[in-house]
């Protein structure tokens, strides 16, 4: 099974966010009983926590390996002058709309060329306004995701949830767009309508985990039907003395 983290996920790890720990959890199990973790190299060209962007590919290298994720699958974008790292990108195919077929679903306020988007806002054209560029590196991460072999594609961006958007999305090749919550003591992934994967969990994990869920469930029902039994004694028991009183 394949997963491909957002950078999203690569923020949420490197902050210490809540979802860091599950990242991290899903991001250990990657070459391990057949899963592949892979992240977009479009994220060397994201805007950086100290509200910069990166000079070098190296720099984003660097930042992986900080966090620990340098072992992961680097899926390269498209190329795009003055935003991309040229070499781990590849060469646009005229014939190929899937980009702007992207754009269209998660931007459709935001003018696909830059072009168009610096002459509608009033910006010179030498210039690089960041709301266009994020835009931008969102659409050739799932650009990449779709691909270089789709399966589940890992995001807390709401943007990528939109119920509008989520059918869309998977017309195009998305797979599964999912978030990662903890289940059970099993950090899992979710699917929007509430599905589950499991994250690589071997028979007898998933086996202990379940026979555990069920001893708690069965004793957690047993408790109920043992205290209304009780209650409904007494009750009964007040009810009948009540009418021996009266008679």
């Amino acid at each position: 099974m394949r997963f491909t983290l957002d950078t999203n996920c690569l923020i949420d790890a490197e902050e210490g966010r809540p979802n860091a720990s599950f990242i991290r959890d899903l991001v250990s199990r990657h070459g391990k009983n057949g899963i592949t973790v892979a992240i977009s190299s479009i994220g060397a060209s994201e805007r950086q926590r100290a509200a910069g962007y990166a000079q070098s590919f190296s720099e984003f290298q660097a930042k992986l390996k900080a966090i620990g994720f340098e072992g992961l699958e680097h899926i390269p974008p498209l190329a795009y002058w003055n935003i991309c790292f040229f070499d781990p990108c590849i060469m646009a195919d005229e014939n190929d709309t899937l980009e702007r077929d992207i754009h269209n679903v998660l931007f459709p306020n935001i003018e696909f060329m830059w072009v168009d988007y610096a002459k509608a806002h009033g910006l010179a054209a030498d210039s690089l306004d960041k709301i266009w560029r994020n835009a931008k590196c969102d659409v050739l991460t799932v650009w990449c995701h779709i691909k270089h072999g789709g399966g589940v594609f890992v995001t807390s961006d709401s943007n990528f949830h939109a119920t509008a958007k989520l059918e869309k999305l998977k017309a195009l090749g998305v797979g599964t767009i999912a978030y990662l919550k903890m289940h059970y003591g099993c950090p899992t992934i979710y699917e929007e309508d509430g599905a589950t994967i499991a994250v690589a969990q071997t028979g007898g994990q998933r086996g202990r985990r379940r026979k555990k869920h069920r001893r708690r469930t069965l004793w957690g029902t047993l408790r109920i039907f043992l205290t209304v039994r009780t209650k409904l004694a007494t009750f009964f028991s007040s009810l009948q003395r009540g009418i021996v009183f009266n008679g």
